[in-house]
């Protein structure tokens, strides 16, 4: 609703340049209130309608990073893997032409590109990026050991660190039961531990009780897919 007031009032700004910056933007917030309620159309159109103006200039870089995203999971959703495929590249060669640093957001993307090759089935490929994820979201982890990840004295208070090992554990667990290979199982487990860890520290400095509530609740897969997976393993011993 405030988007579409915002964008009826930058329609009618005189000022052609920053009518249409600002216009861009609205759009773009728009258009992922649409994707998230599933209406594809108003999506695809507002969305396109902002990355035309943010086509050109290396200062809106960004910008089309983030639209790119949005169009890959729209057409993943609508199950054109080959189109969703395309924009996702679109969105990481954008940060690999102007990105050179770690940040969250390209840990956002990387997970969001392994759970495109997750859902269709390229679980080696979902890995890799979900590698990728965790170099960008802890400053000092640069390993390329797909099985490798950071220690616990690493974890921080960002709640990204749950999405990224969360992703990763899943996508372990899946390649230990194709292949039976109890390493993706430990590895698995190191993930979840991650993730348990970051989910209390995140809970600590929570100050209200309903904060706390919440990150327990929305965290509580993660100790449930941890007792799984350590229950596989002792398995495994006996």
């Amino acid at each position: 609703k405030y988007c579409h007031l915002g964008i009826q009032y930058q329609q009618e700004k005189e000022n052609y340049r920053e009518k249409n910056r600002d216009l861009a933007f609205l759009q773009w917030i728009a258009g992922s209130a649409y994707l998230e309620q599933k209406n594809y159309v108003k999506a695809d159109s507002l969305s396109k309608a902002a990355l035309s103006f943010y086509q050109n200039g290396d200062s809106f870089w960004s910008y089309r990073m983030f639209i790119y995203i949005s169009l890959a999971k729209l057409n993943q959703e609508l199950k054109n893997d080959q189109r969703a495929e395309e924009y996702f590249q679109q969105a990481m060669a954008e940060k690999k032409a102007y990105a050179k640093y770690k940040d969250r957001d390209f840990a956002s993307l990387y997970t969001a590109v392994s759970d495109f090759y997750f859902q269709t089935g390229h679980l080696d490929k979902a890995l890799e990026y979900t590698q990728k994820a965790l170099q960008q979201i802890f400053p000092k982890f640069n390993e390329n050991n797909f099985l490798a990840n950071p220690s616990l004295d690493a974890v921080y208070p960002e709640p990204w660190i749950m999405s990224v090992t969360d992703q990763k554990g899943k996508v372990l667990l899946a390649l230990y039961q194709k292949n039976k290979d109890h390493n993706y199982l430990k590895s698995a487990a190191d993930c979840y531990e991650l993730a348990i860890k970051t989910m209390r520290q995140q809970k600590a400095i929570y100050g209200s009780e309903s904060a706390k509530y919440y990150i327990g609740d929305y965290s509580h897969i993660y100790i449930e897919r941890a007792i799984d997976i350590y229950y596989q393993l002792y398995q495994l011993k006996g």
